[in-house]
């Protein structure tokens, strides 16, 4: 059984125009909607931040808070990895669970999931294009051919059992939408002793945001600590190791290369 967590939400940024935040909530609930149509999605948690979001839900994506395939809890805030993970673990941890960013859509390959994903396993889900090419390194994000392969910092989602382990949950406190975010959590769950891979085009998700607007949130890094620098601070940093090699480069806000980002990988065609 496959269970997605998302936190469903009204757009309502500050300063921005309100034909700008129309269409990124259209973003929104297309891809809300194609999710809870999927086939191999069994379950929807919506963790829900306020009671309003679900009577949008009802009233203009015509879904019932009472429908089979939605599970509503009230998380009251805004969503953390932290809270991913915890609610996961409390609510059936023999699940496979999925975690995505509200403007992600399942394309394909979930059907592939339970065959592949071993218990200690996480996999990361690129954020793809509409026109990604369908190849490992398909460019759709920033992705690096190293040494040691093709790896990542830049994903939107998250596929694992339910074991993450409890020291995980402790540190993973931070919410999903400041930068670095996932690059924190992967070095969190690395360090902890869970293995961290993408297999970047067997199990695809399409990112659904051509509306370029932002919440405030993403305006600081936040670093392996749990401490938040200005964009600029880590961004002037990333742009002066242009040329240094992988080992000695820092990804998100400051995390050792290899340690913030996931090396994408092949399932046995043979299986």
């Amino acid at each position: 059984m496959i269970n997605l967590i998302v936190q469903f939400y009204q757009v309502k940024y500050e300063n921005v125009p309100e034909e700008l935040i129309k269409k990124r909530q259209e973003e929104i609930n297309y891809c809300f909607y194609e999710n809870y149509l999927n086939e191999n999605i069994d379950k929807i948690h919506f963790l829900y931040e306020n009671l309003d979001d679900v009577a949008y839900m009802e009233k203009n994506l015509n879904i019932s808070r009472n429908d089979n395939k939605i599970i509503l809890f009230n998380l009251g805030k805004r969503i953390n990895y932290q809270d991913i993970f915890k609610y996961s673990r409390n609510y059936n941890k023999n699940n496979i669970w999925v975690y995505l960013h509200a403007d992600m859509k399942v394309e394909k390959g979930f059907e592939l999931i339970d065959k592949n994903l071993a218990e200690n396993n996480i996999f990361c889900l690129t954020a793809h294009k509409k026109e990604c090419n369908d190849k490992l390194k398909c460019d759709c994000t920033r992705q690096y051919v190293t040494p040691y392969g093709i790896f990542s910092p830049t994903f939107d989602g998250f596929i694992f059992r339910g074991w993450i382990k409890e020291k995980v949950i402790k540190r993973c406190n931070h919410i999903v939408h400041c930068l670095g975010a996932e690059n924190r959590t992967i070095a969190i769950l690395k360090q902890e002793g869970h293995m961290v891979y993408c297999p970047n085009n067997s199990i695809k998700c399409r990112h659904v945001h051509d509306v370029q607007i932002f919440a405030k949130e993403h305006k600081q890094w936040i670093n392996l600590e749990g401490r938040f620098k200005s964009q600029e601070y880590y961004s002037k940093k990333h742009r002066e190791q242009k040329n240094k090699d992988f080992s000695d480069k820092i990804i998100g806000g400051g995390i050792p290369f290899y340690l913030g980002t996931v090396q994408f990988i092949e399932f046995d065609k043979n299986q």
